[in-house]
């Protein structure tokens, strides 16, 4: 089979025939960013980031995203000044809904500006509609604020270390803060009011400063020809004017700092009843220990589904991570009284409650029924949604095992950029619990591209929202590699990923079809799952902490067992990237995955086996959306 005639190489890379957004690098006196799609990004000065992301977004009622569509585009350039205009409209099923002109500017003085001016063009109902400005989670956390409301009143603070389940400004005219001792961003808000909120609650990495206030009702209703417009002035000062650093990514270890692998799982197949033989043997090379079987009541056949869940485990010699989704207490005991007789096989147990049984003796009291069903399994409690749910509903104390929620990089936006920059983001719920949870477990599962969730609305020439055609390719692979890399060192003990087959799976089933709006073929093999085989022999191993100063364009994971050390890269971006290893001093040997290797390794392993695997000095180079796997022996 040749992929060439089925899939294309930018599929191959990132999922996607349509060429990536160019990002446009922007200078305002010490001020460097880029433009990008109508937004300005990595606001910085020299290596410091002072703001993640300027954009305009608009929310529907049930918080969808609009998508928008940019025309009209004017970019003029100079060496110290920038002035960006374009027009920006939003559409729903090919109905114009709202559309506003864009001025964004730039100067020698470090001033940078960004207005929206705009009029609806129907009648709507929204719950966002306005300007947001990000602020970068690891150059600000602990670092002083001070917020300036409108009756010019201040009020001092600090951005949140550890999650903040609320709002932690409100009623917000103007901001001051302070990336370190000599330099200050103020930035000037003008048509509302605005407040922050800490959006690590959905695993995304930023502070988020938005309008309207949040306590105002939602949905507001948007009439033909109302006007909006909304303004935000940002001023650097106490940074000398300097060039971009220059772009050499170096891998430094923290050996003082280790966490113990993960148990990793992976979740079974919603759009396949069965796993074929092939499948079987491919998923057993993997470095599974657990596979995440749902269990609904309501639905009809849950005991079928059972039924073949275990004969799948039977096989791939695997435990079972059973998530019970309870709609009434009484569920419970029927589903015990079931699975009880192959209790050997479930080794924890997810329990997803109901509004209805949110008190914590009620809770309680079905836990310890199932460690008296169950006695050898650990049980959890958590959300099937978002950390938010859990932040501001805090767990107490109780007989509960681990605490578990889901991981996905796109609540809010869904661009390439955008799912690199949250990954960082999957540590902080996981160290905000540490804080507050006694020691109990902190479980992620599942971890996919979108939340496993369908909104109402979608044509039939897109994908439905819990899909996502970026999972057949490389870049999906080094999202793994650095969602793993995260929860790792900040000491998850266990993360359920993807699915076994299908589109929201690592291997693409029997009737996959490259020619339908998701590019996959029969028996696809997508390339996250060499992440996971290559983690095979090492389900053991020790986890080192590592870093770089460019994660948003190299992830790292570091395991040690035994005298064996592993390293895994990954390269995010659409560039080459070169990598510095010198402190990192072993005898390293090379496999690296790239655009002329997948091509073959997606229809079988045998190819995979087959990359040459070459001695490397103190760098290596990976190609656009690369990953490699580095392995060196300590001497004895």
């Amino acid at each position: 089979m040749n992929t060439e005639k089925l899939l294309s190489e930018n599929i191959l890379l990132y999922g996607s025939d349509a060429p990536l957004p160019p990002q446009i690098p922007l200078q305002a006196g010490p001020v460097q960013m880029v433009y990008e799609e109508g937004k300005l990004r990595y606001i910085q000065a020299g290596n410091t980031e002072l703001v993640r992301m300027i954009y305009v977004a608009l929310r529907d009622k049930r918080w969808g995203t609009y998508i928008p569509q940019i025309t009209n585009e004017q970019i003029d350039i100079q060496p110290d000044f920038f002035r960006i205009t374009y027009t920006c409209s939003y559409y729903y099923q090919n109905r114009l809904l709202f559309s506003w002109d864009a001025l964004i500017s730039g100067d020698a003085s470090g001033s940078i500006y960004f207005e929206m001016n705009g009029k609806a063009d129907a009648d709507f109902e929204k719950n966002r509609l306005g300007i947001c400005v990000l602020h970068p989670i690891e150059s600000l956390k602990g670092k002083k604020i001070t917020i300036t409301h409108p009756d010019l009143k201040q009020t001092t603070g600090t951005f949140p270390v550890f999650v903040s389940p609320h709002q932690p400004f409100k009623n917000i005219r103007s901001m001051q803060y302070f990336p370190d001792e000599n330099s200050t961003v103020s930035i000037t808000f003008t048509g509302d009011i605005f407040e922050m909120e800490d959006q690590r609650n959905w695993t995304d990495a930023s502070y988020k400063t938005y309008s309207t206030p949040l306590e105002i009702p939602i949905p507001a209703k948007v009439k033909k020809s109302d006007t909006f417009f909304q303004s935000v002035t940002i001023q650097v000062t106490g940074f000398a004017t300097q060039k971009k650093p220059i772009a050499i990514c170096t891998i430094i270890p923290h050996w003082e700092q280790t966490t113990v692998f993960p148990s990793i799982g992976i979740r079974q197949a919603s759009e396949y009843d069965t796993l074929n033989t092939t499948q079987i043997e491919l998923l057993k090379s993997c470095a599974f220990t657990h596979y995440r079987v749902d269990v609904l009541p309501t639905q009809a056949d849950w005991k079928e589904k059972w039924q073949k869940a275990l004969q799948e485990v039977r096989v791939l010699q695997i435990s079972i991570e059973l998530a019970i989704h309870l709609k009434e207490e009484n569920e419970l005991q029927t589903i015990l009284n079931t699975i009880a007789t192959e209790k050997q096989f479930i080794t924890s147990i997810i329990l997803y409650f109901p509004p209805s049984l949110s008190g914590k003796q009620q809770q309680e009291e079905l836990i310890l029924i199932c460690k008296q069903y169950i006695p050898d399994a650990e049980i959890g409690i958590g959300t099937k949604g978002f950390f938010a749910d859990i932040n501001r509903n805090r767990p107490g104390e109780g007989s509960f095992d681990f605490i578990v929620f889901s991981a996905n990089p796109q609540v809010h936006a869904f661009d390439n950029s955008t799912m690199i920059e949250n990954l960082e983001a999957q540590k902080y719920p996981v160290e905000t619990i540490q804080s507050f949870a006694n020691d109990k477990k902190i479980h992620i599962s599942p971890l996919s591209l979108r939340i496993d969730f369908d909104p109402e609305d979608y044509s039939e020439d897109m994908l439905p929202f819990q899909l996502d055609s970026r999972q057949v390719s490389l870049f999906t692979a080094g999202w793994t590699l650095g969602s793993l890399k995260y929860l790792a060192e900040s000491g998850a003990a266990s993360v359920t990923c993807f699915e076994t087959v299908g589109k929201k799976g690592i291997l693409a089933g029997e009737q996959a079809n490259a020619h339908t709006i998701f590019p996959a073929f029969p028996e696809m093999i997508y390339p996250a799952y060499y992440i996971f085989k290559e983690l095979a022999t090492m389900k053991n191993a020790t986890v080192i902490a590592c870093s770089t100063d460019f994660p948003l364009q190299v992830s790292s994971l570091l395991l040690k067992q035994d005298n064996r050390l592993k390293l895994l890269l990954a390269n995010h971006t659409s560039d080459e990237v070169t990598i510095d290893l010198a402190a990192l001093n072993y005898s390293w040997s090379a496999k690296q995955i790239d655009a002329s290797t997948i091509q073959q390794a997606v229809i079988t392993t045998t190819a995979y086996e087959q990359v040459t695997t070459s001695p490397i000095s103190n760098t290596i180079t990976l190609p656009p959306f690369a990953f490699s796997i580095l392995s060196a022996t300590l001497s004895q």
